[in-house]
C-alpha cells in the first residue's frame, strides 16, 4: 500500500465547501461570518488560494468547528482521493 499523499490548498478548499454545503450556508454568508470577500473564499474552496492562519481561524470560527478539526478535514481529502467523508457533527459554541 503506498502512503498518503501530503494534503493540499485544494483539499483544504474542498473540505471547507464541504463543510460549507453541509450547513447550507451561501458563499457570500460564510465570506462575511469569516471576514473576507466571497471571490476569496470562492478561490480558497477551489484550491486556488493560500489562505493565511488567520483566514483558516476565520473560518474555522465561522463553520462552527475548530481549526484542528478543519485541518482533519483537509488532511482526510487527501487520505481519501477527495471522496466524500462522513460522520461530522457541528460543535455547540
Amino acid at each position: 500500500m503506498s502512503e498518503p499523499r501530503t494534503p493540499t490548498n485544494k483539499d483544504l478548499g474542498r473540505a471547507i465547501g464541504r463543510l460549507r454545503r453541509a450547513r447550507r450556508l451561501s458563499l457570500e454568508s460564510l465570506a462575511g461570518d469569516s471576514h473576507m470577500h466571497p471571490t476569496y473564499l470562492s478561490a480558497i474552496e477551489r484550491g486556488l488560494r493560500n489562505p493565511t492562519w488567520v483566514k483558516v481561524c476565520d473560518l474555522a470560527q465561522a463553520l462552527g468547528i475548530t481549526v484542528l478539526s478543519a485541518a482533519e478535514f483537509g488532511h482526510a481529502g487527501a487520505v481519501l482521493g477527495g471522496h466524500r467523508w462522513v460522520g461530522y457533527e457541528r460543535r455547540s459554541k
